[in-house]
């Protein structure tokens, strides 16, 4: 389960491709091609390993025109889909 204290990492083995304010990601195992939109992209960025699903939310909220509890569920919800994918990892320890 994903909180506003876990903590996501990238996926090490995805390589990200930008294009202007959107990116592709590449699964270099399945060989799977993922798109990002622009805030999908604003969030992978944040996924350091370091920032909490907390800290991403603060970071959308004052860069996007975005009520809090909105952006804290579509950050939950992404971050499950990229996880399900094996894109990125979920440390949910902390």
């Amino acid at each position: 389960m994903i909180d506003e204290k876990s903590i996501p990492s990238k996926n090490p083995s995805i390589l990200c491709t930008e294009l202007d304010e959107e990116a592709v990601l590449l699964d270099l195992k399945t060989k799977c091609y993922f798109g990002l939109n622009e805030v999908a992209l604003f969030i992978w960025k944040l996924a350091d390993g370091k920032r909490n699903v907390s800290d991403i939310v603060d970071e959308i909220c004052k860069n996007f025109d975005v009520e809090p509890s909105t952006a804290l569920n579509s950050v939950k919800g992404f971050l499950k889909k990229l996880n399900d994918n094996n894109l990125v990892f979920i440390d949910a320890s902390s």
